[in-house]
């Protein structure tokens, strides 16, 4: 990247309303190049990642009788991959493992873009 696109330009009107008044010209902007701080590209963006264990549907009576300790059985075995979901979309499966104590996914399988849409 060169420095001239790593710049932003910045405008600053000349003049005021009683200058454009007496003068009868617009204020006119002024550009200045001024030097960005940080350069934003595609790889600093924050992702939301979801992992999808499975799914269920209930009643509304079912889901209000919920309560510490109940059990919601969901759709897929206990050995089935789960699903990665970025922004919304399905981008790879996985399967959970257990990493230093703590809950991990490991990926098994990358979706190709077409695929990943659906």
């Amino acid at each position: 990247m060169s420095d001239d696109s790593a710049s932003l330009a910045e405008a600053q009107t000349v003049g005021d309303a009683a200058g454009t008044a007496r003068s009868g010209r617009a204020n006119l902007p002024i550009f200045r190049q001024i030097q960005q701080s940080r350069t934003v590209g595609a790889a600093d963006l924050e992702l939301a990642v979801s992992i999808e264990l499975g799914r269920v549907q209930m009643k509304r009576a079912d889901a209000l009788q919920l309560h510490q300790g109940a059990f919601v059985e969901l759709d897929q075995s206990s050995d089935a991959s789960v699903d990665i979901v970025i922004h919304e979309q399905l981008v790879a499966r996985g399967q959970v493992v257990v990493l230093n104590g703590k809950f991990a996914v490991r990926i098994v399988e990358v979706l190709p873009i077409s695929a990943a849409r659906e």
